[in-house]
């Protein structure tokens, strides 16, 4: 959970870049990140998907779960 819970925002961007190179070097086709840190990601990582199991003390964006179907 929340690799990066504690670091700092050099590190996130790092971290961005680093998942945007596995992505375009074709190293990955799917990357699945734990983050509670929403604004952050979402704006770098465009094509991200965002699940929310629980939207309790966390920014949700408007646009979620469309992927999937919880019951």
């Amino acid at each position: 959970d929340e690799f990066a819970k504690t670091t700092d925002a050099a590190h996130k961007e790092q971290t961005v870049q680093l998942i945007k190179q596995l992505i375009d070097s074709g190293a990955a086709e799917q990357i699945f990140m734990i983050s509670h840190d929403y604004a952050q990601y979402s704006a770098s990582l465009s094509s991200a998907e965002v699940l929310v199991l629980c939207p309790d003390n966390i920014v949700v964006p408007e646009v979620n779960n469309q992927h999937v179907i919880m019951s």
